[in-house]
């Protein structure tokens, strides 16, 4: 958190969210619309799971569990497509 004060407002960062990725050989993901996790939990998100689970550190995997509205239970797959691409 820290880290995203330092930038936040700032024009001169650049981000590239494929260096969160895994090596291209490793991403398969799933695709499936749905919704928000969150309040009003809007539907019509495009939703992308990787295959393989992708590490995180302990300090963030417990700033997400610090918030108990950033995500709900679960919920059916009803007649959604779920599509695997590789």
């Amino acid at each position: 958190t820290e880290l995203l004060a330092t930038y936040e407002n700032r024009d001169d960062v650049v981000f590239s969210p494929e260096k969160l990725l895994p090596a291209n050989e490793e991403r398969r993901f799933h695709t499936y619309q749905g919704s928000l996790t969150t309040p009003p939990c809007t539907e019509g998100v495009r939703w992308l799971v990787m295959d393989r689970p992708i590490a995180i550190s302990e300090e963030d995997f417990s700033q997400l569990l610090a918030d108990p509205a950033s995500a709900r239970p679960v919920q059916p797959l009803n007649d959604r497509e779920l599509i695997v691409v590789e």
